[in-house]
């Protein structure tokens, strides 16, 4: 559907109006049902449907596969644990997998949440470590992506991730 301006001149209003006067032979009438398909519904005649933020909060399951890996000799090995989310307020949600800090992010309408802890300390000393996860609570239970990023003296090393999926507890 074509939407028209807000702001036009006069000029160019009376314009198109004598042109579809013109157009449709001379009748008013015509020239009103000719424009209406170009005008807006009322607000009070349009639906609003405010869907409610999800509630992603709890303890998930999860089962981790692994996706890639580039490390040798550090990192994670994870297969199945415990996950939880913490949904402080309407959109702002804090993930928590053992032995990784706390990732803050927020979560959308659909479910759909993104996290990530800013770059830190590891049990590896002078390796540094990003972690990201991003992914969807449905009503099936959880399912995300989970990457680590390790840097050593600022520059990057190597990167793992992992596709993680579970019911809640």
């Amino acid at each position: 559907m074509m939407t028209v301006p807000m702001r036009r001149s006069v000029c160019a209003v009376l314009a198109g109006l004598a042109l579809l006067l013109v157009a449709r032979g001379g009748d008013v009438a015509s020239v009103a049902e000719a424009q209406a398909p170009l005008q807006a519904p009322p607000p009070e005649a349009r639906p609003m449907q405010a869907r409610p933020m999800p509630r992603v909060a709890g303890k998930y399951a999860a089962t981790f596969q692994s996706v890639a890996n580039n490390c040798a000799g550090i990192g994670m090995n994870l297969r199945a644990t415990t996950v939880e989310l913490f949904q402080t307020r309407d959109r702002d949600v804090q993930v928590t997998v053992p032995s990784v800090p706390i990732m803050r992010g927020v979560v959308n309408r659909a479910g759909k949440f993104k996290a990530e802890a800013k770059r830190g300390k590891t049990a590896t000393e002078g390796v540094d470590g990003r972690f990201s996860v991003a992914g969807r609570v449905d009503d099936k239970g959880i399912q995300f992506l989970f990457i680590t990023e390790y840097y050593r003296a600022d520059k990057p090393m190597c990167t793992q991730s992992w596709n993680a999926s579970g019911p809640k507890q």
